[in-house]
């Protein structure tokens, strides 16, 4: 009888955590792609996926806020080899048309069929009212336009 209650009671306990993390959780979800709260909400910038040709690629803005704008790259395919410098082949546009060049893409190497990493530019010099990111012949996709309102 003794032994009963114990298990009546861990199992009481037990289930009053579970309930309390489920409410946690449901107040708290987990960061958009692995980032943090701040990177992942500001200014409401989502992911952005485009899947023309043979090639995925997903980009994320993880931060747009400092002098270094960093934007998490995610490429895909399953057929052709994502040899591409995206440093090389990639450009930021504002809204009033300027071009900025990649500085620095800091992941995996040119090879394979899986890259990730986070692709580098200077910040723009004015706040635009929107930014487009061009990725250029990926996968023999002349251009992919990613572009989001600041």
């Amino acid at each position: 009888m003794k032994h009963l209650k114990i298990i009546i009671g861990a199992g009481i306990i037990l289930a009053v955590f579970l309930v309390l993390n489920f409410i946690w959780r449901e107040k708290n979800p987990a960061p958009a792609n692995g980032l943090n709260q701040e990177s992942a909400s500001q200014n409401n910038l989502k992911e952005q996926i485009n899947n023309e040709g043979e090639v995925s690629i997903s980009v994320f803005p993880k931060n747009i806020k400092n002098s270094v704008w960093e934007f998490e790259v995610t490429l895909n395919t399953h057929s052709v080899e994502l040899s591409e410098d995206l440093t090389q082949v990639s450009v930021l546009v504002n809204s009033e048309g300027e071009e900025e060049k990649s500085t620095e893409w800091e992941g995996d190497p040119p090879a394979g069929h899986h890259r990730k990493g986070i692709l580098k530019f200077n910040a723009l010099s004015s706040q635009p009212e929107f930014i487009i990111l061009k990725i250029r012949g990926v996968g023999g996709i002349k251009e992919r336009i990613f572009q989001w309102v600041l």
